[in-house]
């Protein structure tokens, strides 16, 4: 069965009415670790940097109740703000990975804007290599006056609510880190 886009929803993002936001999927087709797999690789991180996790029983049963955002916040919990970024860094900035064609279609599409709550920069490299030229805004939750009138602009507008990697403020932390 063939799949088919609503003429509606093509209307509307033709009028520019539209943002897509991307979830893990295609950052999976890269590589990239889906929920579980990021689970299990901070538990594993936690055991070889010195990280306690002494409520291993409560996390597992979180897991088990697919209440993975409760779990990965437990864990982080466990390894503190510093620790945690240094996984974020080790897991999501990998210079060698690749946009999917997914990614690379997506940015072919005129949505208003683009958001994710990933940490990898695919979509950002897609659009790159799409439109080097054409400079693109990134808006984390640090920019949210800045937002409606991002939207209504004609530029291109990527979101990331929980923030990116480069910018250690706008990862979703309640207090500056600072680097040992």
């Amino acid at each position: 069965m063939k799949a088919s886009v609503p003429n509606e929803l093509l209307q509307q993002i033709a009028r520019n009415n539209c943002v897509a936001f991307v979830g893990a999927g295609p950052s999976k087709l890269a590589g990239f670790p889906d929920w579980y797999q990021l689970l299990h690789s901070m538990i594993a991180w936690s055991e070889t940097h010195g990280v306690e996790n002494p409520n291993k029983t409560d996390i597992a049963e979180l897991m088990r109740k697919k209440d993975l955002l409760a779990a990965a916040d437990t864990i982080r919990s466990n390894m503190g703000d510093q620790k945690y970024f240094a996984f974020l860094r080790e897991t999501f900035l990998q210079p060698s990975a690749s946009p999917t064609d997914f990614h690379r279609f997506l940015v072919q599409i005129p949505f208003v804007g683009i958001g994710t709550s990933n940490y990898e920069g695919l979509i950002e490299s897609a659009y790159k290599e799409a439109n080097s030229t054409k400079p693109l805004k990134i808006l984390t939750q640090l920019d949210h006056s800045q937002l409606g009138v991002a939207l209504h602009s004609k530029g291109s507008l990527f979101l990331r609510p929980t923030g990116q990697l480069s910018d250690r403020r706008a990862l979703f932390l309640e207090k500056s880190i600072t680097e040992n």
